[in-house]
């Protein structure tokens, strides 16, 4: 191995160039590879963000229910770039961040130096293959809590494989702010985390270390703290702290007695989803074998304990691919074990080569599944998201800035309606600026403020796509229909209503 390849910046430059690479084929919703792509749950995330960047405040301005720091961080990435290509540059940065998490975990499993940078390299490759699927468009919630949840596992696993009597609360310190990243963005991204947390907690309360303990307790708390307070204190500020607690807590709280497992509506693509993009869960299996032979007990309860516990969050909910993101630090954890496994000196053992031969046919694949689908989705969506024809309401689009130009404009729709304002370069005027009906069907409460707001008469115009039964009065009142394209109405308010 030449020394130059052992140079840590010659590491970080190839991490960043993979990070680049991935994130300009898989992040559809803000790579220059696809300009007229916005993405979905993306694009409402950048047009909150951008909105932020004008002064206009999540929660009370516009209306969401993920956490504070995703808009944030479009906040951030349009205000760098006034485009997409802000947001897409953070990206790039976060992603070299967990693959260099990623290097950290890897490296741990090579005694010989020099095959270390060469390993995590390529697991680094593997990682961005078997990610692929699960990245679902990008700029979503999970890629931004992955480089914490990638230090916080290095930092957990080296404790629970050497099982020191003592844990250092710095990296309790860091354990808290990844919790507080997943807080602030999706809570349920922290499942791994908590269950590493319990098992060092149990280690050191059997060691009786209650002083490390307390220590330990102290650095998550001031981790969870930092930001949390921070982004309380500036919605306290701007008045609208009920307006942020509401949407991240309150609303959600409602939204989750309606959830419903994916499991009732089963199918075999739907299976076959759920055993490409959560391979790091149901493999978790095959960890608690490797513990087994390696005689540590604690590293026995860390990997079923992940592994009943996001069996039953993912089994329970819906079947979204993105979920899946923020458990692939454990996809370094399978192949480390896996490589050990490989490496033991009892692995040659003739009654080892059927279990061999079946967890290597496992990983190819499942590899080789997930390389033909990401590489089927960046083919087809270059294409696709180069020809201008790809906006099913270019119609719309094109008569409101004919019409009303510099006017207070809203959209009224669904899934097909998120990019709207990021493609004709506008804000809404009101605070629920999309997936109205969606979001009233989960509270009652929430379906009068839309009344509310939509009673205002604020809009000179409305774009309607699907269901309008919340506010079919008003439009049927205050509104005159000017203009039909498919599913898309357009409708212009009532001069007397002015």
């Amino acid at each position: 191995m030449r020394e130059g390849t052992q140079n840590p910046y010659f590491v970080c430059l190839m991490l960043l160039g993979l990070a680049w690479l991935f994130v300009s084929l898989a992040s559809y919703s803000t790579s220059p590879l696809y300009p007229y792509c916005f993405g979905s749950d993306s694009a409402q995330f950048q047009t909150i963000g951008k909105a932020w960047a004008a002064s206009v405040l999540p929660y009370q301005g516009l209306f969401d229910h993920k956490g504070p720091l995703i808009f944030l961080i479009n906040a951030l990435g349009y205000a760098l770039s006034g485009n997409k290509y802000g947001v897409y540059f953070l990206q790039i940065l976060f992603f070299a961040m967990t693959l260099h998490g990623l290097f950290l975990l890897a490296s741990s499993v090579m005694p010989e130096r020099r095959w270390r940078i060469p390993y995590a390299l390529v697991l680094s490759l593997l990682f961005c293959i078997f990610l692929g699927e699960a990245y679902d468009g990008g700029n979503l919630t999970e890629e931004y809590c992955l480089p914490f949840l990638m230090y916080s596992t290095y930092f957990q696993l080296r404790y629970i494989l050497e099982r020191p009597p003592r844990h250092q609360a710095s990296y309790a310190l860091l354990y808290g702010l990844t919790f507080a990243v997943c807080l602030l963005t999706r809570v349920t991204n922290a499942v791994a985390l908590l269950c590493g947390m319990a098992c060092i907690f149990f280690n050191l309360l059997g060691h009786k270390q209650y002083k490390n303990i307390l220590e330990n307790t102290a650095g998550f708390l001031l981790g969870l703290a930092l930001p949390v307070v921070l982004f309380a204190l500036y919605f306290y500020r701007n008045d609208a702290l009920f307006d942020c607690c509401y949407g991240t807590l309150l609303y959600n709280l409602e939204y989750q007695k309606h959830m419903v497992s994916w499991l009732t509506s089963f199918s075999s693509s739907r299976l076959y989803d759920f055993l490409l993009s959560y391979f790091p869960v149901y493999a978790m299996l095959f960890v608690s074998y490797a513990a087994i032979k390696r005689h540590n007990i604690l590293f026995l309860i860390f990997s079923l304990l992940i592994f009943f516990s996001e069996c039953y969050l993912f089994l329970s909910g819906a079947l979204y691919p993105h979920y899946a993101v923020a458990v692939f630090p454990q996809f370094v954890i399978i192949i480390n074990e896996t490589v050990r496994f490989f490496r033991a000196p009892s692995f040659n053992k003739s009654f080892l080569v059927p279990g061999k031969v079946f967890l290597l046919l496992i990983f190819v694949v499942v590899g080789y599944l997930n390389a033909q689908d990401f590489a089927y989705r960046v083919a087809r969506n270059y294409i696709k998201y180069n020809d201008p024809a790809c906006i099913e309401y270019a119609h719309m689009g094109e008569l409101l800035k004919e019409k009303f130009q510099g006017k207070a404009l809203v959209v009224y729709g669904g899934e097909n309606c998120k990019s709207f304002y990021l493609h004709y370069d506008f804000l809404p005027c009101y605070k629920y600026f999309v997936l109205q009906e969606w979001h009233a069907g989960f509270s009652p409460r929430l379906r009068e403020d839309i009344r509310k707001v939509f009673s205002e008469r604020k809009a000179y115009a409305i774009v309607v796509s699907g269901k309008d039964e919340t506010i079919r009065d008003i439009l049927a009142a205050d509104y005159e229909l000017m203009a039909r394209d498919g599913d898309f109405r357009l409708y212009r308010i009532i001069a007397k209503t002015l």
